[in-house]
């Protein structure tokens, strides 16, 4: 391919990624709220409920049992917009998808309406959402073990304060802080989660098309880990072979097609072609 237009083409497909990136901290941003905004109601719930709990002269809860075993309910019964906010997440990594495969429609030159993943792949990624006691799968299994993970705490935290003689006080704040821990879990897991689902589709569309080089894309900044600067360096061309071989130290080998460099990783593995690069660029990326 002729340097100039490998560059508009390179220009191109870099803006398409600068949009799938930016999809990509929406969904996080607007999952993440709408998860958290579920977990403060259920915090709310149970503050509410602190009002049935008498008081010693001291302003320790009373460990009535009763009381203790309605609070406990309520949060276990909690978050139950969860399950709406994952068909909502659905809705979005369908659209991520999407830009995902307008990549390889942009650098083949093939229609849109051509290029499909697999829905079988799509729904094994996606996961299926617990079932009459059948655990869940795939990032619906792992949104639903989050949201029960905050469900038993915000009942546990009940337990732990009635039971130990706490303060109304000493819960509330308890609860403030458990808040703002879930926001932190919630949006660590729904990043990684959108981003490895990204990465997943790449992954697999590169395949069923015969692209054999990969190369690392991303910021390269104060924060990026030196595990990935290392791959950013120059633009270093690497073998689906390589990459499996690599070791990120946080998700072992074999996994940083998909986790590339690990929690919070921003970065992707682009597709390219040999035709894309003259000799000299190839010359001098692949022997990196």
């Amino acid at each position: 391919m002729p340097a100039d237009e490998f560059e508009k083409l390179q220009g191109e497909l870099d803006r398409l990624y600068e949009r799938l990136d930016e999809y990509e901290a929406d969904t996080t941003s607007i999952m993440t709220r709408e998860y958290v905004a579920s977990v403060r109601d259920a915090a709310g719930g149970i503050e509410s409920q602190l009002a049935e709990f008498d008081t010693d002269d001291e302003g320790r809860l009373d460990a009535a049992i009763d009381a203790v075993a309605k609070t406990r309910l309520e949060a276990l019964r909690s978050v139950s917009a969860t399950r709406q906010i994952w068909e909502s997440w659905q809705q979005r990594l369908e659209r991520l998808r999407t830009l995902n495969e307008s990549y390889f429609a942009l650098a083949d030159g093939a229609q849109l309406d051509t290029v499909r993943v697999d829905d079988e792949v799509i729904s094994e990624l996606l996961g299926q959402w617990p079932q009459e006691g059948q655990p869940g799968t795939g990032l619906a299994g792992r949104f639903y073990s989050m949201s029960d993970h905050h469900r038993r705490e915000l009942a546990d935290m009940v337990t732990r304060h009635a039971m130990g003689g706490s303060t109304r006080a000493r819960l509330r704040d308890e609860l403030v802080d458990t808040t703002g821990m879930a926001q932190t879990q919630a949006e660590q897991r729904i990043r990684d989660s959108t981003i490895q689902f990204s990465r997943s589709i790449n992954a697999r569309k590169a395949d069923d098309r015969g692209y054999q080089y990969f190369k690392y894309f991303g910021p390269d900044d104060a924060i990026t880990r030196p595990f990935c600067d290392d791959l950013l360096d120059d633009g270093p061309i690497f073998t689906r072979e390589e990459i499996a071989d690599m070791d990120n130290g946080q998700t072992g080998a074999g996994s940083v097609m998909v986790a590339g460099g690990g929690y919070r990783c921003r970065h992707h593995w682009r597709p390219v072609r040999r035709e894309w690069f003259t000799d000299s660029e190839w010359s001098t990326q692949r022997a990196q």
